[in-house]
């Protein structure tokens, strides 16, 4: 018989009915009526995902399959990767990028590899150069990147090398993009310079100016031109290497290889050469006695031209 109408419960017993509110049911107490149990919760995706699925099935992507068990089948999903983004996520995306286009950009000062320029040596910022020219600076990042790549001396033989001699060439003698260039005891790794740090590298895009790695037989220059060589030392990138050194073709034997090669190019760098006075006309017809035989007559044709052209410019 329950307590009589208008009488108080005793207060253990209401403790005790509170305290069973919270106790985990027992498996046996747990009663058989379906009509007790909560029906399941349908989850609706929010407004946003649900446009973004009707945009997919409207630019035609199929439903991803299922496997036995429910799993996603991951084939289904990859196909899908391509699909055409519905109008939501595109304007998601737009959203996105106006968001971020305004952020500095975070272009480390690397030269190669991720390494940090550890020995503290300025390194020139990302297409800082002036249109057309390649400063000191920058000739010097390009050399201990190379070094960086095959931990060795390097050779340079191209048009730059003349900023071994003469940090403040004149900006004519400047205008190429890339450093030829290879290493001075392992010449045959010139490709793996070509590879990290050649045209078209993430070095290349990042910097605009790349090396070009190639053998020693590029240089047509007069014999012995290798003990003539203009050297450099520079603070290594990292601490690979002590020290980075170069070795520049000296000017003269530059310029009378630039006549071997007899390319319009290589004609007006001649003319700019002599004309800023970096060699001597002189050194230059007796160096054309060095030349390898069959470069001889037209070495000299066209060394005897540019010296006319330049008398005529006064």
């Amino acid at each position: 018989m329950g307590p009589a109408p208008g009488s108080r419960t005793p207060r253990t017993q209401q403790s005790s009915a509170r305290d069973s509110r919270y106790r985990p049911a027992s498996p046996t107490s747990a009663t058989a009526d379906s009509s007790d149990r909560r029906a399941p919760v349908s989850r609706v995706p929010p407004p946003r995902c649900r446009a973004a699925q009707q945009g997919h099935r409207r630019a035609g992507a199929a439903p991803a399959r299922t496997l036995a068990g429910g799993r996603p089948d991951r084939s289904a999903v990859g196909a899908r990767v391509g699909a055409a983004p519905g109008p939501i996520c595109s304007e998601h995306r737009k959203g996105h990028r106006r968001r971020h286009a305004s952020r500095p950009s975070s272009t480390p000062d690397l030269s190669v590899g991720g390494c940090a320029d550890g020995a503290g040596a300025a390194t020139p910022g990302p297409r800082s150069r002036r249109a057309g020219e390649m400063r000191r600076d920058q000739f010097e990042h390009v050399i201990r990147a190379a070094a960086e790549v095959v931990e060795d001396e390097i050779v340079v033989v191209g048009s730059q090398a003349v900023l071994g001699l003469y940090p403040e060439a004149p900006e004519p003698l400047l205008t190429s993009l890339e450093v030829d260039m290879f290493p001075r005891t392992r010449p045959e790794r010139a490709a793996e310079i070509d590879r990290a740090i050649g045209d078209g590298s993430p070095f290349h895009e990042t910097w605009g100016y790349y090396a070009h790695g190639v053998g020693p037989e590029t240089a047509i220059a007069p014999a012995g031109w290798e003990q003539r060589l203009i050297k450099m030392e520079l603070p290594p990138i990292s601490r690979k290497l002590e020290t980075v050194v170069a070795w520049c073709l000296e000017p003269h034997d530059l310029v009378l290889a630039k006549l071997a090669a007899g390319r319009p190019q290589d004609r007006l760098y001649t003319l700019e050469a002599i004309q800023a006075g970096l060699v001597d006309p002189e050194r230059l017809r007796l160096g054309i006695a060095l030349m390898p035989e069959s470069h001889r007559e037209p070495t000299r044709t066209r060394l005897e031209g540019a010296l006319a052209e330049a008398a005529r410019a006064g």
